[in-house]
């Protein structure tokens, strides 16, 4: 978005981060070389400077730079698809196709990105197929955990906090991701417990940190809105995507 005489364009980095996520009950994706080689296949920056146009930001994690608990020493994972593709050699992939779910109207450019995805995955040698639907058909399938294969989505948590986001994303019997750990789960329950909020920052690193390693998600990007504002208005825009008008103040009039 670009600015004018009448208009201020504000940008800020919003709580939503995109992935790349699993049924890890299939057993070609409980493979992790297969996970460690679509990890490596997809080039987060080249997404986010040209075909996001600066409208995102990689990530390694799928917690947001704006919410407690993010840790900012966690590098997204390089892009290397000659090690995509040794990892791929090694795991169990023989050519099957894989499906990969996305909303094609909820995420920024999310239909391009999604196209992008697939054909970084198909330059390696996976049979990415992609499948998709409109949001209010995609939501429910998604909280339901009915994906076969792949999918792409974005998440943001009204809470700016990491507790609530690694409860939705990793807890035993209450994840939407597909996965668990009872490593993971005994993490989640300590930094809950905790009153330091800087060990809890560490009791957090160590969940991204696994979750990276793992491939339990592959983090993309997180997104960066831009808001265009009328000069004279003083508003300014929020990270959890609320759109609070009350709080804007007219400061001056033509």
């Amino acid at each position: 978005m670009a600015a004018s005489n009448d208009v201020v364009v504000q940008e800020v980095k919003s709580n939503r981060t995109t992935f790349l996520g699993f049924n890890h009950a299939n057993p070609l994706l409980k493979d992790v070389k297969f996970r460690q080689a679509v990890d490596a296949a997809i080039d987060r920056a080249t997404l986010t400077k040209v075909l996001l146009r600066g409208s995102g930001e990689p990530v390694g994690q799928v917690g947001a730079p704006v919410i407690f608990g993010f840790d900012p020493s966690i590098a997204p994972t390089a892009f290397d698809p000659q090690r995509a593709k040794k990892l791929l050699a090694e795991s169990s992939y023989r050519g099957e196709p894989i499906p990969i779910d996305y909303p094609n109207n909820r995420l920024i450019f999310g239909e391009q990105v999604a196209q992008a995805i697939a054909g970084y995955l198909r330059a390696v040698g996976i049979n990415a197929e992609l499948k998709g639907t409109e949001f209010a058909a995609f939501y429910p399938a998604w909280f339901a955990n009915k994906f076969p294969g792949m999918f792409f989505y974005g998440i943001g948590m009204s809470a700016m906090d990491s507790d609530l986001l690694v409860g939705f994303q990793y807890e035993s019997g209450v994840s939407h991701g597909y996965w668990s750990s009872p490593e993971v789960d005994a993490l989640i329950k300590k930094q809950r417990g905790e009153a330091d909020p800087e060990e809890r920052k560490k009791l957090l690193s160590q969940i991204w940190r696994i979750s990276q390693d793992q491939v339990v998600y592959a983090a993309l990007y997180n997104e960066i809105q831009s808001y265009g504002v009328r000069k004279g208005i003083k508003w300014q825009a929020r990270a959890d995507e609320r759109l609070r008008f009350q709080d804007a103040e007219v400061t001056a009039t033509k």
